[in-house]
């Protein structure tokens, strides 16, 4: 568990990976005191140890609500492997919730190895 702007090093079956997530951002022209608010979040995976298999990853937020909320790639994807020395940045969107949530990284697609707590709020 961390924060948005500090790195994770996430333990996979076939190697480690450090991922570094950014945001949430908002729109210019998001409204003071949105009930919702339209959320991108930066990733970068880096700095793996082996071939760390990325086919089946994927990201959500859990709300202060208890919502589930699956991240939608802005565009692109992962890569399917990445590998010692490559970089993989991608953007995650989603409309979420105002409040506290935390981002939630499954490698494998089904177990959560890591999370960043963050706020969406915007007054």
């Amino acid at each position: 568990m961390s924060y948005p702007g500090s790195p994770v090093v996430v333990s996979t079956g076939s190697g480690q990976l450090q991922v570094q997530v950014e945001g949430p951002a908002y729109p210019a022209d998001t409204k003071v005191g949105a009930e919702q608010v339209p959320c991108t979040f930066t990733v970068t995976l880096s700095a793996a140890t082996g071939t760390v298999g990325l086919g089946s990853a994927r990201f959500d937020v859990l709300d202060h609500t208890g919502g589930v909320h699956p991240l939608r790639f802005a565009s692109g994807g992962l890569p399917a492997t990445l590998t010692a020395g490559r970089v993989a940045t991608v953007r995650l969107v989603a409309t979420l919730p105002s409040g506290e949530g935390l981002l939630r990284f499954y490698p494998s697609g089904t177990q959560a190895a890591a999370g960043w707590d963050y706020v969406a709020e915007t007054d």
